[in-house]
Order: structure tokens, then C-alpha cells, then sequence
């Protein structure tokens, strides 16, 4: 699945550990990256997006 880095897309994550969680969201849809075995992979996703994004 493809998300589309566009302005009014956004993130929130979770942190549990070294794990994580990504929720996207836009236009009332969701999308969400479970199982993630890196925090700070995920955290880095995160910022390049917002950064991206304007969020």
C-alpha cells in the first residue's frame, strides 16, 4: 500500500520499547504501520514526512 506524501496528510506514532506504531491519515481514511522493530526508524519516518507534508 502506498501512502501519498501530500499536503493535509498525518502522522502520529506510538512508541512501546524499541517497537512502534505509525498511523497515517487523510480525507478520513487511515492507514496504519504496525510492528515496526525500530523505534528510531520510525521516528525518522515520521519527521521526513511531516517535513514533507507541512505537518
Amino acid at each position: 500500500m502506498a501512502v501519498g506524501l501530500q499536503p493535509g496528510l498525518s502522522i502520529q506514532g506510538w512508541v512501546c520499547g524499541h517497537n512502534a506504531v505509525l498511523g497515517f491519515e487523510r480525507d478520513g481514511r487511515e492507514l496504519v504501520m504496525d510492528r515496526i522493530t525500530d523505534a528510531e526508524i520510525a521516528r525518522e519516518i515520521a519527521g521526513a514526512v511531516r517535513e514533507r507534508t507541512g505537518g
